[in-house]
């Protein structure tokens, strides 16, 4: 087992507080803060971190107004979907409000994620929306 560099060392508190402070950031009532906390998450998804335990307070964020945060929102739950079903079956809703936006990226944005969801439960779902939109 190789033994972490000098600047690798990190403990378990310094990794609970990243995890509260990235929390706090998607859990803000600005946009941006929202936008930073959640470019940090898909850095870490990036980097092979389970990042699943934050799959509630980036669902918070889905009726966010900003498309740069929906379309980061989204990007996670397509992600995690897998993972945890039950709490992808819930943001379903959300989706399909957003395929009655007025901003027509909203609607494809939304129409692809909820297709690109790997969930059995949400396929006879998706299949509506599309005939909808159709």
């Amino acid at each position: 087992m190789a033994l972490p560099g000098p600047g690798r060392m990190v403990d378990d508190a310094q990794i609970e507080e990243e995890r509260r402070d990235l929390d706090k950031l998607l859990r803000s009532t600005t946009a941006r803060e929202k936008l930073d906390g959640l470019k940090r998450l898909i850095g870490m998804m990036s980097t092979g971190r389970d990042v699943s335990g934050f799959f509630p307070s980036v669902v918070l964020n889905i009726q966010q107004d900003s498309f740069e945060v929906k379309v980061l929102v989204y990007m996670y739950l397509v992600r995690t979907a897998e993972q945890k079903p039950d709490e992808a079956l819930l943001s379903i809703n959300s989706f399909q409000k957003d395929l009655a936006h007025p901003n027509p990226r909203v609607r494809a944005l939304a129409l692809r994620v909820m297709s690109s969801i790997r969930v059995a439960v949400i396929v006879p779902v998706v299949i509506l929306a599309v005939r909808k939109c159709a």
